[in-house]
């Protein structure tokens, strides 16, 4: 039974119905299964082009990006820049450097270029790219609203991430994030810094900024409101639609009922780190202890891992659900990961859980670690707003999904400093295309019957 806003079928019914007044045929002879999963295809190919711009924008290779001005401010830009006398001709070290600016933009564009291809390539996204899904166009448009809001576009951003919840009731969690992240870049440029500021990347320093913002916010009423109004709207049809509703789940409740499912940001740690940079994390991360246990601060290093490590036990003893669709679709690769290691019988099957509760410690602090020394971070609360965000899109879910980690990756993927930032080797990117076409090959050529006589097919 379908669970979520019908945006798929309503963009369907507004690609397919110019097509059929432009051929002349009906629209249900257009309305192919074929026709149906192209619409995905195009989603995904949107997403590649919004993954660059991303990068590009984090980069600082996207071009100007700054508010639009008023009117009159830009007419008297524009006339002084006319009556300042010529600038002096440059020097040929000036122009030596800005050709290697331009190369440094071009390097960036490629870095950006080979990010979003990998990205795309990424095993979950993929594959759903070629089934009528809501992935496709969920994760497409919410990327879309993040690069809008980048480019200092908010409306746009707001109607794109508007149309991204009529996909899946989730995103409203992401279209926050992206409103935060437009609040904060916009503070960020009207408020002044102080000298005190601690440095990015300190632990200070999301309190400090914090403090900063909400000082600071009622002197950018105007601008702010400006800003965030479209995103407040959207809030607010959201919360009607939860009063009216009675809840998130269109549909089947019973299937999607929310729970406290902690476990599942360790199940995101290690499909993160293992689709991020799982080399480059892990060598960062252990160079970090190293210098955490060389620097004399052993106590600290010993009293965070107990901790990480008490809370990843808690969680799987007391919050580890299996959904029923979990524990009886065979037709999912989850199945199979769950039978053999976490249903497994005698005492090794009651251990299991609990020894895999070290790797996900070491695995969600190497990658948190890493988007905490992120370059690329926007600001000093993007990490505390990011994994919020996370948390409330994965915990309470209480079916193990694949699909679920697909966006809450390519949002830590387009800002760690391990991954895009050097020319990509050619191991990742063979590595996805192997897994990919492997998952083809099973789900065209290896279907199953079941016991009904109805033919299934594995996929993730």
């Amino acid at each position: 039974m379908i669970t979520t806003f019908p945006g798929l079928y309503f963009a369907a019914v507004g690609v397919l119905t110019p097509a059929a007044s432009l051929s002349a045929r009906p629209l249900p002879s257009l309305c192919s299964a074929p026709a149906l999963r192209l619409l995905n295809l195009a989603f995904g190919l949107g997403t590649f082009f919004c993954c660059v711009d991303i990068l590009r924008s984090l980069d600082g290779s996207a071009g100007p990006t700054a508010p639009e001005q008023p009117a009159y401010d830009r007419f008297k830009q524009l006339k002084k820049a006319r009556s300042s006398p010529p600038a002096p001709q440059r020097s040929k070290a000036e122009e030596g450097s800005t050709e290697a600016g331009a190369e440094a933009g071009a390097r960036d564009e490629g870095g950006a270029v080979r990010g979003a291809l990998l990205l795309s390539l990424c095993p979950l996204h993929f594959f759903f790219a070629f089934l009528f899904y809501t992935d496709g166009g969920a994760n497409c448009l919410v990327l879309l609203a993040y690069a809008l809001a980048l480019r200092r576009r908010p409306w746009a951003s707001a109607l794109a991430g508007a149309c991204s919840v009529g996909f899946r009731q989730t995103n409203i969690v992401w279209c926050g994030f992206i409103c935060c992240t437009i609040m904060a870049r916009l503070l960020d440029a009207h408020l002044p810094t102080g000298s005190s500021a601690p440095a990015a990347g300190s632990s200070a320093a999301p309190l400090v900024a914090l403090r900063r913002y909400v000082a600071g916010a009622w002197s950018c009423k105007g601008p702010l409101l400006v800003a965030i109004g479209p995103f407040l709207g959207l809030a607010a049809a959201f919360i009607w639609f939860l009063k009216v509703n009675g809840g998130v789940v269109v549909g089947d409740r019973t299937a999607h009922a929310p729970v406290l499912h902690l476990p599942q940001l360790c199940y995101f740690a290690v499909f993160t780190f293992g689709l991020l940079a799982p080399f480059q994390l892990a060598a960062s991360g252990l160079a970090t202890v190293a210098s955490m246990w060389k620097g004399g601060r052993r106590r600290e290093l010993l009293a965070g891992a107990v901790c990480v490590l008490g809370a990843v036990v808690y969680a799987v003893r007391y919050h580890t659900h299996a959904h029923k669709y979990l524990l009886a679709d065979n037709r999912h690769y989850t199945f199979y990961v769950w039978k053999l290691f976490f249903r497994r019988e005698g005492t090794v099957g009651r251990l299991l859980p609990y020894a895999a509760c070290p790797v996900y410690a070491l695995l969600g602090w190497f990658v948190a670690l890493d988007l905490w020394k992120a370059e690329r971070a926007q600001h000093p609360l993007w990490l505390l707003l990011y994994a919020v965000c996370t948390a409330l899109v994965l915990v309470p879910a209480e079916l193990l999904e694949g699909r679920y980690f697909v966006l809450p990756f390519f949002m830590a993927a387009l800002h760690s400093p391990a991954f895009g930032r050097a020319k990509m080797q050619a191991l990742p990117l063979l590595l996805s295309a192997a897994v990919n076409a492997a998952t083809l090959y099973l789900f065209l050529f290896r279907p199953f019957t079941w016991p009904d006589g109805s033919t299934a097919r594995f996929m993730w």
